[in-house]
């Protein structure tokens, strides 16, 4: 009886100073490591690096656009991570057509790549921590389509 006691309690304090997991460890560093090297990217993102950013709390903006196109348009979804606080990654791709969609936790909503006003709306719309102008910006598209 007095040797199962002391393997039961040699065994609880083993688990409890998880020595016996050492690779849950890792992960759960390597988790807390997470990083982003870049927001603007000029290549697509692969399908799993795009899952983990919106995971994390992160929009998506995508811009697909035409050569020529848009360049005030472009200028200002390169800068869309320093406007909305670094939560915003961004691919600009160049496509046979234009089309701009965002994607995030919220939700995916898309948007007219040559509209200011569409662009701002459609981030504002998937941000999970908008700025506060988002709610100025949303309110004024709202009105003004009734």
């Amino acid at each position: 009886m007095i040797l199962i006691f002391g393997l039961s309690s040699i065994t609880y304090i083993v688990f409890s100073l998880d020595f016996i997991k050492p690779e849950n460890n890792q992960q759960e560093q390597q988790q807390d490591d997470f990083t982003i090297e870049e927001y603007v990217y000029y290549e697509p993102l692969t399908n799993f690096r795009k899952q983990e950013l919106v995971s994390r709390g992160y929009t998506i903006a995508t811009a697909n656009y035409k050569t020529g196109c848009c360049q005030d348009s472009i200028a200002l979804i390169q800068q869309l991570p320093q406007t909305f606080q670094q939560q915003v990654v961004v691919e600009l791709l160049q496509a046979e057509e234009n089309s701009f969609t965002t994607s995030s936790l919220v939700g995916a909503f898309g948007g007219d790549i040559e509209s200011r006003e569409d662009i701002i709306a459609t981030v504002c719309k998937a941000s999970l921590n908008p700025p506060p102008d988002c709610g100025i910006i949303l309110i004024n598209r709202q009105n003004s389509s009734q």
